[in-house]
């Protein structure tokens, strides 16, 4: 699946108000309760028939945009996505160089508290959200986790090009989709250690992009060092003199 920043917006305007005008207007609102209502609730609190009074429709029309819970809190995360349009094509558009755009990501990332308080709640340590992986489509979860790893892995590989095997490629697409979640707990003044967010963000982009070694400098993959680090050598007394 190629991606580019059109074809992702478009998948994401088709995820939250397919049909016609009128029924896209009926979809909007729906969306909208949802996601007020997951972000005030969490997932396992929030019920259809909360989400249809908020709305101020009947249940049954509910069923007519999504045939359950898991597919409204979906289409009220693309739905906040798209609002952020703007925000994240700079990060999908592959004209730029790849460490400008790993920057922009992290940073997005770890400030996403600040703008996109859905996808926070959902990532945040004390969510019940896990039970809408459970309760979503299998088709779709496929889908999603697809794309996103393959996100992270072309961007990985514009950043370095070759330096990394698919296996590799793909351990490293985990920990940065991992970022996510990590980067939930830093609304806690505790876990910042007297650090502002934008602070953290600036910091985090170029440790991801930069290392902490000099420019220049080539550290090893970890696969080279795997293995080369054994138990501990014992020293006799020849050796420690």
């Amino acid at each position: 699946m190629k991606q580019t920043g059109e074809s992702v917006w478009e998948l994401l305007k088709g995820t939250v108000a397919p049909g016609d005008q009128a029924r896209s207007k009926t979809a909007t609102r729906i969306v909208r309760a949802a996601a007020t209502l997951f972000v005030e609730r969490g997932y396992k609190r929030t019920t259809m028939e909360d989400i249809a009074r908020r709305a101020g429709v009947v249940k049954a029309t509910l069923y007519l945009h999504a045939r359950n819970k898991a597919e409204l809190l979906l289409m009220a995360i693309a739905a906040e996505k798209l609002a952020q349009r703007d925000m994240w094509l700079p990060i999908l558009d592959e004209q730029r160089p790849a460490e400008e755009r790993m920057r922009l990501y992290v940073h997005r990332l770890m400030t996403r508290a600040e703008h996109s308080p859905l996808q926070h709640r959902a990532r945040s340590r004390d969510s019940d959200f896990f039970l809408w992986a459970e309760d979503l489509d299998g088709e779709v979860k496929r889908d999603l986790v697809e794309l996103s790893t393959e996100f992270h892995e072309n961007l990985l590989e514009q950043l370095a090009p070759g330096r990394f095997s698919p296996e590799e490629k793909r351990k490293r697409a985990k920990v940065l989709m991992m970022f996510d979640t990590m980067a939930s707990v830093l609304t806690d003044p505790h876990v910042r250690g007297g650090l502002e967010l934008e602070e953290i963000a600036a910091i985090m982009s170029e440790i991801v992009v930069d290392g902490l070694a000099p420019r220049g400098a080539t550290a090893p993959c970890t696969s080279d060092v795997e293995g080369a680090v054994g138990p501990p050598k014992r020293v006799t007394g020849k050796e420690s003199m």
